[in-house]
């Protein structure tokens, strides 16, 4: 694959050379009064490298918010698309075979680094000098630390922008402590010891353990708004052998889906292993929130890769074994996105992960309460303690999203497109995405406090009832770029922002959604001891050549370890699990790069001790 990879850009860089790369040399834009002001229409197009797919959401029609961007950059999202059922690698290599590069290139979850070091080694990217950015993007300098910002750089290059940051005094330097305090606590969340990814059928849970709270229970506590994620910790499950029972007790139920389909206890979205590893694996065997790609030994003061690990073995067994029994369903290894959609609509797995349909948990049960069925989905919160060696931990993530520009764009381009990135850091910009212009007349202010003339937005955005107002009728206010089919580089997570209602007006409240899965500093299960960068997405990683390596071709291994959850057999499964981990080890080292992840990693650890 590397080799591959490597003659299609041979190949992209001759075509360009003989072709101009087929484009027109776009008009240059102006500075009027130290304001670059664009002197054409730019279309561009994005790809989104995160997860498997990525479908964005439908553009609203009379799009407040795009509106005043476009008309301040006269740039256009045209066309957004993800890896199309794969890992960003193969994406890659099909998009310079077809010499068919977008304009930007998107990452999230806190990724960008080891992709952009790929790209530059394959000299794919445009250097952004610091040059550029003080004179096109200067809002963006004001909201962006140095610090993170080097994170992008490679051999002193910067070929990436990191953003949508957490609010602090560097990022949010117009408000006061008590209310980045607030943040942290209403808006963040503290950090806790678990993933809070999976949520169980009420009615289901209570035909095993009566005794645990149905989802209306939860909710009277939780619309009050504060904390209370401890709540749902009432399922008396503390080991890894009454988890897998707890799933067996689901299947002798045998239950029927809304349309009388079989109900299984749990049935995966088909992506990659993120769920099996991560949320499933995590649970089960005592390593959540930790991942199964890296993670921070404590106690030894080393990263590890628990993914060839016996701790990820034996989840994954039993995973295998609990599909081989048609627990869990096996179709769903197979999954679409749309076919798993309609699956967890139909009620047919008891328990499913709430962030892998779109409209979520909070979506799915809105659209329970509207047919008048009698059951919701609640947080499935176990009481597995942590495995010593794999204790829980406070990182320091710095951003959750970047982008990069590609060969495709001239000089021209790339000065529009950082224009598009000043004006979207800009404070205009954060008030028109919640408020829109004043001469859209869609608030009031008064003693400092604003009212949305229209109370769907207030029990929306002020209230935090989602029903209340659907993104198509919110003319683009208060919803995040990908549910509205566009783009915007947020400095900052638009919740965290100082126009953001709940902190505009100083009234911090929680939705039922959100305090259900936050803590409070006492509880049990919030985390206060703090651990170096852990995940090898970090940008502090992204110079090791295994882990460019690993991340690179990602789907190579993801779909090797995959197939041992096809087993027929417990010797079936070790042998398909062996030829995973071989396929991992002609990728990259992976005892080198844990063994030079931790020598960084004890690097940053001082910095945190002192």
């Amino acid at each position: 694959m590397k080799k591959l990879i490597a003659l299609l850009m041979a190949v992209l860089m001759v075509m360009c050379l003989f072709t101009g790369c087929g484009k027109k040399k776009r008009q240059a834009g102006s500075i009027v009064d130290g304001k670059y002001v664009p002197a054409e229409e730019f279309d561009i197009t994005l790809w989104y490298t995160q997860g498997l797919d990525f479908t964005p959401g439908n553009e609203i029609a009379d799009n407040v918010v795009s509106k005043w961007v476009y008309d301040n950059t006269l740039v256009k999202v045209a066309n957004i698309y993800g890896n199309g059922g794969g890992q960003w690698d193969n994406k890659l290599s099909t998009l310079v075979a077809g010499n068919n590069l977008p304009n930007v290139i998107a990452c999230g979850a806190g990724q960008g680094p080891a992709h952009f070091a790929k790209l530059a080694e394959n000299k794919l990217v445009l250097e952004i000098t610091d040059e550029m950015l003080e004179t096109y993007a200067p809002n963006y300098l004001k909201r962006v630390p140095k610090e993170t910002i080097d994170m992008f750089r490679v051999d002193g290059k910067l070929y990436g922008l990191p953003y949508y940051q957490v609010s602090s005094k560097a990022t949010n330097p117009d408000l006061d402590d008590e209310t980045l305090e607030k943040i942290d606590e209403y808006i963040r969340g503290i950090t806790k010891d678990e993933h809070c990814a999976l949520w169980i059928r009420d009615d289901v849970l209570k035909k095993i353990y009566p005794q645990c709270k149905t989802w209306k229970e939860i909710y009277e506590v939780a619309k009050e708004g504060a904390p209370c994620m401890d709540l749902a910790h009432d399922i008396p499950i503390t080991t890894k052998e009454e988890y897998v029972d707890f799933m067996y007790k689901i299947k002798d139920l045998n239950l029927k889906s809304d349309t009388g389909k079989p109900m299984y206890a749990f049935g995966y979205s088909g992506g990659d292993n993120w769920e099996a590893l991560n949320y499933i694996g995590g649970d089960i065997m005592g390593y959540s929130p930790q991942y199964y790609t890296s993670a921070w030994k404590d106690d030894t003061k080393e990263i590890v890769i628990p993914l060839v690990e016996d701790i990820a073995y034996e989840g994954a067994k039993l995973q295998n074994k609990m599909l081989r029994d048609n627990v869990f369903d096996r179709e769903s290894l197979l999954h679409t996105t749309d076919i798993y959609t309609e699956k967890v609509l139909d009620g047919q797995y008891a328990i499913f992960a709430g962030d892998m349909i779109p409209g979520g948990v909070e979506g799915l049960n809105n659209k329970l309460e509207a047919e008048g069925k009698s059951y919701r989905y609640r947080p499935f919160a176990v009481n597995i303690p942590n495995d010593p060696g794999y204790l829980p931990g406070k990182t320091q993530n710095k951003w959750t999203k970047s982008i990069c520009f590609t060969k495709v764009n001239d000089e021209n381009d790339l000065i529009q497109l950082l224009n598009w990135v000043n004006v979207t850091c800009s404070d205009e910009f954060e008030e028109v995405f919640w408020w829109g212009t004043p001469e859209d007349g869609l608030y009031t202010e008064e003693d400092g406090v604003r009212t949305y003339t229209d109370d769907r937005f207030n029990k929306r955005f002020i209230d935090g009832d989602k029903a209340a107002l659907e993104n198509k009728d919110t003319k683009g206010i208060g919803v995040e770029a990908v549910d509205a089919g566009v783009w915007y580089v947020n400095p900052v997570n638009e919740k965290q922002t100082k126009y953001a209602p709940v902190i505009y007006n100083k009234t911090f409240k929680l939705t039922p959604y959100q305090a259900v899965t936050k803590v409070t500093p006492d509880s049990e299960h919030a985390v206060t001891r703090l651990f170096p960068p852990a995940y090898v997405w970090d940008a502090c990683y992204a110079d090791i050549p295994d882990v460019v390596q690993f991340w690179a071709q990602r789907e190579q291994w993801e779909n090797a370890f995959k197939k041992a959850f096809t087993a027929e057999s417990d010797d079936d499964f070790e042998a398909k699990w062996n030829e995973a981990k071989d396929e991992l080890a002609r990728i990259c080292d992976v005892d080198v790069m844990a063994k030079e992840m931790t020598e960084v990693a004890r690097e940053e650890y001082k910095k945190i001790e002192q």
